[in-house]
């Protein structure tokens, strides 16, 4: 029994490594490319629309790490330790609700201005 115990704590531990890996990278790949096309349309294309591209790769990114997080609770064993993953838990998942906020105030803020040249 305690090999099966074992043998699942790995799994979870790997899946928990990959999805916060997962995570970072799409932060970070996502983080590059913005700011790529940001220097290269500085001119050409509004700021907003950069600006929600990057907090939608943000979202999706803090997504994976608390797909991760929450993982980590299966193989939680001591109470200090769950208290340290549900504070990361509940970071991450009110950084995602601010980003998701943002996001929707900026479409609307785009909508709004489309809506005004028009």
């Amino acid at each position: 029994m305690d090999t099966i115990i074992y043998f699942v704590e790995v799994i979870i531990q790997f899946l928990v490594i990959t999805l916060e890996l997962m995570g970072a990278l799409v932060i970070s790949y996502s983080g590059l490319l913005i700011f790529i096309r940001f220097c290269h349309l500085k001119f050409h294309q509004p700021s907003t629309d950069i600006r929600l591209r990057f907090a939608r790769a943000l979202a999706l990114g803090l997504e994976f790490q608390l797909g991760g997080e929450i993982l980590r609770t299966i193989s939680v064993r001591d109470p200090q330790d769950l208290l340290i993953v549900g504070a990361l838990v509940l970071l991450r998942g009110l950084m995602t609700l601010l980003i998701h906020w943002e996001i929707d105030h900026e479409s609307r803020s785009i909508i709004h201005e489309s809506q005004h040249e028009a």
